[in-house]
């Protein structure tokens, strides 16, 4: 048991990164020891959280801004009235941490009685996508029985995999997780397969860094050498 697992069990509390169901910890990697598709699979593949958190928060509040226009139909009119309601529905998205530009809410505010909000929601996507940049984000690849991401740092976390390994625990910036490539400690981690790794290796490091079992029944699937301990 590691030292983060006994204070959170003193207090009552779920240790973190690591599976509740398995008991099995999170693993943790840089992304330059893994070969060069993997990284590929990962964007191509996976979800950007970042991304995907922003289309929920359009999705959310679109709706809510139409709720409000077609309340105020009667004001359409009145041009002064329409600049005013115009400020009020962009400074409510603000309040919920979402800016929008005036013309995704003039098309909200023109559209809102004549087209569905699923219309809308995806014409302000489009008009907001360009103007968004994310400066870090996470991207989530779930497939092959593995849920794995990769963050902004360009460590890979494996939170679920087909196979683990035995290793050290990492330093506190990554409490209770497995630091995959450092094979002189006992704690079960999950970690990546072969498949994910050069043959050759890289940079005079072994091909596969640590050692490999399998999760279902702990059958072995790669035995680093000793010569190869890092």
């Amino acid at each position: 048991m590691t030292t983060t697992e006994k204070v959170c069990h003193l207090f009552g509390k779920d240790p973190p990164n690591q599976d509740k169901e398995s008991g099995i910890h999170y693993g943790v990697i840089r992304s330059n020891r893994l070969n060069d598709f993997a990284l590929d699979d990962i964007w191509n593949d996976g979800t950007d959280l970042a991304w995907e958190d922003w289309r929920l928060a359009i999705e959310r509040i679109v709706p809510e801004l139409t709720e409000m226009v077609l309340q105020h139909a009667e004001e359409y009119a009145n041009p002064t009235e329409v600049e005013l309601w115009l400020k009020k529905l962009q400074r409510h998205a603000e309040e919920q941490d979402l800016y929008l530009d005036m013309d995704s809410i003039q098309r909200i505010w023109y559209e809102a009685d004549n087209r569905p909000a699923a219309e809308i929601i995806e014409e302000v996507i489009q008009l907001e996508a360009p103007m968004v940049d994310f400066q870090e984000t996470t991207y989530r690849y779930e497939k092959d029985g593995y849920l794995v991401e990769l963050h902004a740092d360009m460590d890979v976390w494996v939170i679920k995999s087909p196979y683990y390994t035995r290793c050290a625990e990492c330093s506190p910036c990554a409490p209770n997780a497995g630091y995959l490539t450092s094979q002189h400690g006992g704690m079960k981690t999950y970690c990546l397969g072969p498949e994910w790794f050069d043959e050759e290796g890289k940079e005079d490091r072994a091909p596969i860094p640590y050692s490999i079992w399998k999760v279902e029944d702990d059958t072995p699937v790669h035995q680093l050498k000793e010569e190869e301990e890092e």
